[in-house]
């Protein structure tokens, strides 16, 4: 249960880095998480990376209705969260993505 609440930890806590703006590492109850997140062509929130601490990688797919369904090292797993948070999570995406974009376009 600790990875499940680290993975909403990544919808909720994740800071860019500089280098690549879809790219984030995090830290939630100890656990730390390093991974990417995009939007495919339906809507849903791909989030790939992989648990710090233990070398552990994860997929998960986050359906705009709230579905999570993916893989933690061999282990499936499949939940639901609040579709607002899997929003914010695009939200902050999509504000990501405008601001690298902006970045490239400034004047030099």
């Amino acid at each position: 249960m600790l990875r499940i609440a680290a993975l909403l930890a990544l919808l909720t806590t994740a800071v860019p880095t500089t280098a690549e703006p879809r790219h984030n590492k995090g830290e939630q109850d100890g656990v730390s998480f390093d991974y990417t997140a995009k939007l495919d062509r339906n809507e849903n929130l791909l989030l790939r990376g992989t648990y710090v601490d233990t070398g552990a990688r994860f997929s998960f797919t986050v359906t705009p209705a709230g579905h999570v369904a993916g893989w933690i090292d061999n282990n499936w797993v499949k939940f639901d969260i609040a579709p607002q948070l899997r929003d914010r999570a695009v939200a902050d995406l999509r504000a990501n993505d405008t601001l690298a974009l902006a970045g490239e376009a400034a004047p030099r």
